[in-house]
């Protein structure tokens, strides 16, 4: 059917802080946080693969809450689509 399209997960957003951390004798390293914009969830990270395994995570729950039925937002629920480019 037309109508039977795959759920969508809703955008998400991010806050990423980083900042250099001196450890000893003039070393140091990369810190940071990320924040996921539901104010609900966050991951302090010294190496990369920890802020992308948080993101991929955050992503797979907006999956995952997509695809379960109930009330949905986008373009007829006043949420404009991204313009395709």
């Amino acid at each position: 059917m037309a109508g039977d399209r795959a759920p969508v997960p809703r955008p998400q957003i991010f806050t990423v802080r980083l900042w250099y951390e001196v450890l000893d004798a003039g070393r140091g390293e990369w810190r940071g946080e990320v924040r996921h914009a539901d104010g609900m969830r966050r991951a302090y990270f010294r190496e990369w693969d920890r802020l992308v395994g948080f993101v991929q995570q955050v992503l797979a729950d907006s999956e995952r809450a997509a695809a379960v039925p109930g009330p949905r937002r986008g373009p007829a629920a006043g949420h404009p689509q991204h313009p395709q480019g």
